[in-house]
């Protein structure tokens, strides 16, 4: 019955219910993409953190990392793997790698850019997606996979298609069955070297741009390539050394990868610090907005309550005379207030997740992780409470005579 009577108030007063729950919507999405500015910087942390809490570096190779200065040929190329005997005794290295492939197109090349991701990195990040699967590391199957960017050429998930490679003593065209398409806008881990202010770690993430490279984009598993003895020069790294490694170890090693190719290198800690000190600021930019976005929240839930409770003090009067109680008609109130958040949530995951078909806005991004659905919670409880707090204010002890009497009911 009181839900009910609940829509019967909405549909009474429907033109200044419509503005409630737009005005609750509008709130709601403005402190999800708030949070989500914040944590979208910290996705592109998470996956690397434990390495930038440890010793180690982070670096970054020309397309032709090798042993000597005087490069002469492939066989001179150094992989993932190959660089571990030129350092420091390092424990582990996450990397990509650069590969010499050519998809074909009869007995034409199509020029393209190829990187491999090693195990450790596939394990550690998987990109969105638009359409397929990501590498699954547990497959050692007797097909090359790929996970390919949007492109020109129709290639689709699930196509094979023969790729030239560069190998070492064999003629390397192979079948490169594609597993994945990447989401338009994803950003992925070493692949492009682009350093903007401090070294912090949204330099290791890069969007890849098919109309500014003009080419599209083909990713490999480094292990299934090193299976077949396919050419692969390492592109950017970060290589992890045991606790407490002396800053002259690391000093040392930096210097040997500018010899093998290195372009730039930078200490893990380093990278870490410059990290937390950017997270610290953006969170001081919004943090302000978004309590005063709660606060104006607070104060307006209030007053739209008040101004609700007192056009329907009439109502309330008659119903407490057909036999409700006044807390009874408070419980109108909040199932009135659940239906208008009910409304508001609704509008507010549409509005968010067709932002991007709309022609006079851009895409609007929310992160659902717990830390958004806190914050549009907090809105939500906010609200709800003045719901419920408010008809007791102002009903008070007036009893259903006094109400039905007043001339501004």
């Amino acid at each position: 019955m009181l839900w009910s009577t609940a829509l019967k108030e909405i549909k009474r007063h429907l033109v200044m219910n419509i503005l409630i729950f737009i005005e609750l919507a509008v709130t709601v999405i403005l402190v999800a993409v708030m949070v989500t500015s914040v944590m979208i910087r910290y996705k592109y942390y998470s996956p690397f953190k434990d390495l930038y809490s440890s010793d180690g570096l982070y670096c970054e190779f020309t397309k032709a990392a090798s042993t000597g200065a005087a490069f002469s040929s492939m066989e001179e190329f150094l992989d993932g793997e190959d660089i571990f005997p030129y350092l420091s005794s390092p424990e582990m290295i996450v990397c990509s790698d650069t590969v010499m492939a050519f998809p074909m197109n009869g007995n034409e090349s199509i020029q393209s850019k190829c990187y491999s991701f090693n195990d450790e990195l596939i394990s550690r990040y998987t990109p969105e997606l638009a359409e397929g699967e990501w590498f699954d590391i547990s497959n050692s199957g007797d097909t090359i996979e790929a996970v390919i960017s949007e492109n020109e050429n129709d290639w689709r998930v699930g196509d094979v298609i023969p790729v030239q490679f560069a190998c070492k003593g064999w003629d390397g065209q192979l079948d490169v069955k594609i597993i994945g398409m990447l989401k338009k806008g994803t950003k992925l881990p070493c692949i492009t070297h682009e350093h903007t202010g401090d070294s912090n770690s949204n330099m290791v993430f890069s969007e890849y741009d098919i109309e500014e490279n003009e080419c599209p984009l083909m990713l490999f598993s480094y292990s299934q390539l090193k299976a077949r003895h396919v050419f692969q020069s390492i592109n950017c790294a970060f290589i992890k050394y045991k606790d407490s490694t002396s800053y002259e170890t690391l000093f040392d090693d930096q210097k040997q990868i500018t010899r093998l190719g290195g372009v730039f290198s930078a200490r893990l800690s380093e990278i870490n610090d410059n990290s937390i000190s950017y997270f610290k600021v953006q969170i001081f930019n919004y943090l302000p907005i978004i309590i005063v976005v709660l606060i104006l929240t607070l104060v307006s839930s209030i007053s739209i309550t008040a101004l609700s409770t007192r056009r329907r003090l009439h109502d309330y009067g008659i119903y407490f005379l057909c036999g409700l109680k006044w807390k009874s008609c408070c419980l109108v109130n909040l199932f009135w207030a659940l239906m208008a958040e009910s409304a508001a949530v609704i509008a507010a995951a549409l509005f968010i997740t067709f932002s991007g078909r709309l022609s006079l806005i851009g895409k609007i991004t929310v992160l659902p992780n717990i830390f958004t659905f806190s914050a549009a919670a907090a809105v939500l409880l906010i609200f709800t409470a003045g719901s419920m707090l408010m008809p007791l204010i102002i009903i008070g002890n007036s009893t259903p005579k006094e109400i039905l009497s007043r001339g501004d009911a």
